[in-house]
């Protein structure tokens, strides 16, 4: 490892070690000591002694989503010419796209070693569900229109309380349903809610919702995944303003089909946020007004769903990428093991 943000528990078996310096005699020394079967190297900054230590051991080696590093003249001809020896000897390529796996055949790639696998990321854990809970919530609020204000924060609740009421305009038997970020939170958001006139729910005080309830607030911790499956459209929330904390990780209401609506500031989850924004998976608002017009163009079924599956498409193409790269990887340790 360099420069990399490791868990502070790893999974069993599966243990750091510091990447030597990219000199020959210490990756050569590096690879002897630690013996692997497969060597997996990422991105452009490829150790190309690592390659060739591999290659003399007979270890399989494994470029992901990598391309020579970009430079001008005969800084770029130079490092072309050093990294095309080195791709003849690595076992299996993935590019990130077409235009990347032309570039890596371009300088020495051979075409049946390469493979467009598109982005990786990491498999994000589906938030948990009690089925029995949500078959009893689905069939108590299966005739009311529902959205979701997930984790949200207290600085929040105006634009959550403006949001509400604009919608409410376009069905009047709709219901919010809010998760605080702080589930401590719960009680003084109902208090909240109910002294600007919403008949509001506390889960937390036993109440289950009713037909007369129009804010429900669901303050009992792990229960998230279970309102991302009730709720066709989830706002995001700690998203509307730079001080309420770079947003909340759009895959799980993603994976479990509730279209995504989020402030701005999402800078905690960038990348995943601008995946799915690319491909229309998620829509921004900036404020209560913004968030009041999305949510209720996202009362029509349709309109959510068309969302929700894009968001889905979107979120699971990545893992399905990097399930990709296991198996290869998996099939390279086998054939050394023999």
């Amino acid at each position: 490892s360099k420069g990399l943000d490791l868990p502070d528990r790893l999974p069993a078996g599966v243990s750091p070690a510091q990447r030597p310096i990219d000199l020959r005699q210490a990756t050569e020394k590096f690879i002897a000591q630690i013996r692997p079967q497969v060597a997996i190297f990422a991105g452009s900054d490829v150790m190309l002694t690592g390659i060739d230590a591999c290659a003399a051991s007979g270890v399989a080696t494994v470029l992901l989503c990598g391309a020579a590093p970009a430079k001008a003249g005969l800084r770029q001809r130079w490092s072309e010419f050093r990294f095309r020896s080195r791709l003849r000897q690595v076992d299996h390529v993935f590019a990130g796209s077409a235009r990347e796996a032309q570039q890596l055949h371009r300088i020495g790639a051979e075409s049946d070693r390469i493979e467009i696998l598109g982005p990786l990321e990491e498999r994000t854990p589906t938030p948990p569900c009690d089925e029995r809970e949500w078959d009893a919530l689905s069939g108590l609020l299966s005739a009311r229109p529902i959205w979701l204000a997930a984790l949200i924060r207290r600085n929040e609740l105006e634009a959550i309380d403006e949001a509400q009421r604009a919608a409410s305009r376009v069905s009047h038997r709709l219901l919010l349903v809010i998760v605080p970020e702080v589930v401590d939170d719960g009680p003084a958001m109902a208090d909240w809610l109910r002294a600007r006139g919403w008949r509001t729910g506390l889960r937390s005080a036993g109440e289950d919702p009713q037909p007369e309830m129009q804010v429900y607030v669901a303050d009992e911790a792990g229960e998230l995944g279970l309102w991302y499956r009730v709720a066709p459209t989830s706002f995001l929330g700690a998203s509307l303003s730079p001080s309420t904390g770079g947003g909340q990780d759009p895959y799980g209401p993603a994976a479990l089909g509730s279209a995504i609506l989020h402030g701005p500031h999402v800078a905690q989850f960038a990348q995943e946020f601008a995946r799915l924004g690319e491909g229309e998976g998620t829509r921004t608002v900036h404020d209560g007004a913004e968030l009041g017009d999305a949510v209720s163009e996202f009362l029509s079924p349709d309109r959510a769903a068309r969302q929700a599956h894009r968001a889905w498409e979107i979120a699971f193409q990545g893992a399905e990428a990097s399930d990709r790269a296991a198996t290869v990887i998996l099939r390279l340790m086998r054939e050394r093991l023999g």
